[in-house]
């Protein structure tokens, strides 16, 4: 079995940002609309906000891994 490319790497790279993107929204929007207490919403607004950095973090690593493939 060969080694995959890094053209193939990085298509991996990406379908998976895309993937833990969906399915961070989904959890994202059970666990607010779970939410019975102000606290409860307030950990939900805080869970958003992390997936939301981690996110971005994730979109800057592979525009980064693009641009020094480029």
């Amino acid at each position: 079995m060969s080694k995959p490319t890094r053209d193939e790497l990085l298509l991996h790279f990406g379908a998976e940002v895309a993937a833990t993107r969906r399915r961070l929204n989904t959890i994202d929007k059970q666990w607010a609309r779970t939410a019975q207490t102000p606290a409860e919403l307030e950990e939900a607004r805080c869970a958003v906000m992390l997936s939301m950095a981690m996110l971005r973090r994730l979109k800057e690593i592979k525009d980064i891994l693009e641009v020094s493939h480029g």
